[in-house]
Formats: structure tokens, C-alpha cells, sequence
């Protein structure tokens, strides 16, 4: 059923005789203030959407639709209570409510994959499924804290807490984490660590106040990509750029490469993507993985040649960057270190 971009639609159609629906659609429900208790009899229910209700601000509780499975309530900023009307949903998406907290209830839901919580009001996040796969929490302004029992949650494989400006913390992860975006949080100074899984994809944009410690945690780490803030490369690391927001990392058998931003996307990147389009983007990943390779190996070859011009030199004395170019709207001239 199908109901949406209704603004007028105050009170909610009698649904005791609609046992058979599986979809409901009321998104852009501007003025409907509550979602009426008689949902329940919704028996086959598998999809609510009820995105951008702007009044809503009641939902019912002690109900539990054994159908649903998807559940969306994204931009209702006057929603304060978590949905508790199903213990069978998989992906929960709340993005844009004033929600502050996670009810104990949810540690017990055995099927939820991904929890998407952007940009609502919570404080403190506890109360986690232990076998939730995705999670995101970008622009939880408020979360302070993360509990630790993170650690607990051994299929969790991607979690986002970028723009949560007020998170100084975060937390020891599983070995199963694979992708950790962690953009723009201006008050993150320490990690728990060390990252362990080879795999993992780490996202640190503008989290500027990173402690020695952290920073040190993340260059001694095994990881496949790292994208860190400033502009400078530890002197440990043999083969390095100056840049002026951060570092492609890259590991080509052994041997490590840094790469400013604005070189890969001017350079690099395949499918005329930015940077990071193409590292969230797996096949673009793929293909810059190889055009990276190969460059490597090239570099290996002129360095085992006694080529000076060519490749990530080690050597102290500055070189010309064999990426560079002279012509106008080129990439920047860098000179290696």
C-alpha cells in the first residue's frame, strides 16, 4: 500500500482487514502525528517506510510484527522512541530523529544486519545485537561514548562514526571489523588497538586531535588502505609524499608507498572518480589496486636498474616525481623525500 507524499493524511486508515499487506509506504506524511497500535494486525508485513513524517512522534509498543524485516524512519526529527515492533528486522535505518538511546531489547534481536542510526541524538551507545554486520552513526553530534563490549560483536564488518564530534574514544573492535570510516571527528584522540585484521580499510579525514599513541597504533597496524590526517609521513616509513590532507598507504608485497589525495585523483584514479569514490567503490578499488601495482613494479625495476628518475625513492636527495606533469591543469608538483 502506497500512501506516500500524503501531507494532509492526519489518522490512519482502519487496517483490521488488511492481514495480507506487505508493503507500507508513508513517507512524506507530513502532519500524521502517530502510528496507531493497530498495525499489529499487519501479519505479513515486510517493509514499513515512513521517511520523512515530520510530525510523527508516537509509535506503539509491545507489539511485535514476526514479518518485519525492514524498517525505515529517516527524517522524523520529532521521533524520540525507538522502534521496538518487530524483533525480526534486518536492516533498521532512524537516520535524522532526536532517538537518544538503544533499549536493552535490542541486544536480543537475532536477525538484524545493519543498524543505521545518522545524525540522532544518542549519547552513550550500548545495547548492541551481537551479530549486527553494519554500523553506522555518522553525525551522532552528541555520542560521547562507545561501550566496550564492541568487541563482543564478531561479524561486525563495517562501522562509520564520522562527523560524531564530540567522541574523544573509541573502543577495542573485532578482528572481523573490515572498514572503519572515521571522517571529520574534530574531539578523537584515542584508540583502542591495534587493528589487527589484514583486510581492514581505516578512514581518519580531519580527525585532527589523533594522540601520538593512536597515530602510532594505525602506522604499526597490518591494514590494506589507511587514510590519515596532516602532512607528514613517519621518518620510519622509507617511501613517502608530502601532501597536505593525508596519505594513500599501500602495500605492494612487502614494500610500503604513501600517495597524497590530490595526486591519486589527478593521477591515478581510474573511471575519472575522486579518491574516495573510487576507495568506496570496490570494482574502482580493484582497478586502482592494479594501476598501483604496477606502478610499484615499474618502480622496482628502475630502482633495480640504478634508475634515478623513476619510482618511490628512499634516497634523502630530492627527485622528480615521475607522475608529475609540466602541462597546465596537471597534477601539483611533489618531490619525494
Amino acid at each position: 500500500m502506497n500512501l506516500s507524499n500524503s501531507p494532509n493524511l492526519e489518522s490512519f486508515p482502519n487496517l483490521l482487514e488488511a492481514t495480507k499487506l506487505e508493503r507500507l509506504d508513508l513517507s512524506w506524511c507530513e502532519s500524521l502525528v502517530e502510528l496507531p497500535s493497530s498495525i499489529q494486525n499487519l501479519h505479513k508485513l515486510s517493509l514499513l517506510e515512513m521517511s520523512c513524517c515530520t510530525s510523527l512522534e508516537i509509535i506503539p509498543t509491545n507489539i511485535n510484527l514476526a514479518t518485519l524485516s525492514r524498517l525505515h524512519f529517516r527524517n522524523c526529527p520529532r521521533l524520540k522512541t525507538f522502534p521496538e515492533i518487530s524483533t525480526n528486522i534486518n536492516y533498521l535505518k532512524i537516520r535524522g530523529t532526536a532517538i537518544t538511546e538503544v533499549p536493552p531489547s535490542v541486544k536480543s534481536w537475532r536477525r538484524i544486519k545493519e543498524i543505521c542510526m545518522e545524525s540522532a541524538e544518542v549519547r552513550i551507545l550500548i545495547n548492541l545485537p551481537y551479530i549486527l554486520d553494519t554500523l553506522c552513526l555518522r553525525g551522532n553530534t552528541k555520542l560521547v561514548a562507545i561501550t566496550n563490549y564492541l568487541i563482543r560483536l564478531r561479524r561486525l564488518r563495517m562501522i562509520d562514526i564520522s562527523f560524531c564530534v564530540s567522541l574523544v574514544y573509541l573502543p577495542k573492535l573485532p578482528y572481523s571489523v573490515r572498514y572503519l570510516t572515521a571522517l571529520n571527528c574534530e574531539s578523537l584522540r584515542r584508540l583502542h588497538g591495534p587493528f589487527r585484521n589484514p583486510s581492514i580499510r581505516l578512514k581518519f579525514t580531519n580527525c585532527l586531535k589523533l594522540d601520538h599513541n593512536a597515530q602510532e597504533m594505525i602506522h604499526q597496524s597490518v591494514f590494506d588502505v589507511v587514510i590519515l590526517p596532516g602532512g607528514q609521513v613517519p621518518a620510519y616509513f622509507t617511501h613517502r609524499y608530502n601532501g597536505n590532507s593525508g596519505f594513500y598507504h599501500f602495500t605492494f608485497d612487502g614494500s610500503v608507498s604513501f600517495y597524497s589525495f590530490k595526486e591519486i585523483a589527478g593521477s591515478l584514479s581510474p573511471r575519472g572518480r575522486s579518491f574516495d569514490e573510487c576507495v568506496d567503490d570496490m570494482q574502482c578499488a580493484e582497478e586502482l589496486r592494479n594501476v598501483l601495482n604496477e606502478a610499484a613494479a615499474s618502480s622496482s625495476r628502475n630502482t633495480s636498474q640504478g634508475s634515478g628518475s623513476g619510482g618511490w625513492s628512499s634516497s634523502e636527495e630530492d627527485e622528480a616525481d615521475p607522475m608529475d606533469q609540466d602541462d597546465e591543469g596537471g597534477p601539483p608538483r611533489n618531490q619525494t623525500k
